[in-house]
């Protein structure tokens, strides 16, 4: 009868696991004969080399990280609330940002407000908590709110 030989795929941890068992096995049953095949085992265990395999069927491949939806930021109401979602009038749209401006308000007493330069025009941002969004796209394209004030354009929210 010929002996049959098998490949057995396991971790190194598994490895270490079995030959701690085996350890144990060989220093506690008193009969010569099944000390000779542990032995046998151990010496395998122990000698055995490692091959890195790519289709390990233990191996689960770990699902793709999706990256998380963009998220709307919108001008804070005037008491200071923060919103939900764009006001009526408000249109999404892509521009490249050219450059930045925070520039003092001309009235006494008004805040500070950023101005946006963009390949077709600008628009002005009058919440400061939006500034740093708008700032770190400088140079890059980036999705807008923008609502027209007369003859203005004012960013009330932008997509992160």
């Amino acid at each position: 009868m010929s002996e049959r030989t098998f490949t057995i795929v396991m971790t190194d941890h598994e490895r270490l696991m079995a030959l701690t068992a085996l350890g144990f096995c060989s220093t506690h049953l008193p009969q010569v004969r099944p000390l000779i095949v542990i032995n046998d085992l151990i010496d395998k265990l122990t000698k055995a080399a490692a091959v890195e395999t790519e289709n390990n069927p233990r191996t689960i491949p770990a699902p793709p990280v999706a990256a998380p939806p963009p998220r709307d930021y919108f001008q804070r109401d005037r008491k200071g609330n923060e919103q939900t979602s764009p006001p009526t009038d408000a249109a999404l749209k892509t521009v490249r940002i050219v450059g930045t401006q925070e520039q003092k308000s001309k009235t006494p007493g008004k805040a500070a407000f950023l101005k946006v330069i963009f390949q077709s025009g600008q628009a002005s941002c009058f919440d400061s908590n939006l500034f740093p969004l708008i700032i770190k796209r400088t140079g890059e394209e980036a999705a807008l709110w923008f609502v027209q004030s007369g003859k203005y354009w004012n960013i009330v929210g932008v997509r992160a």
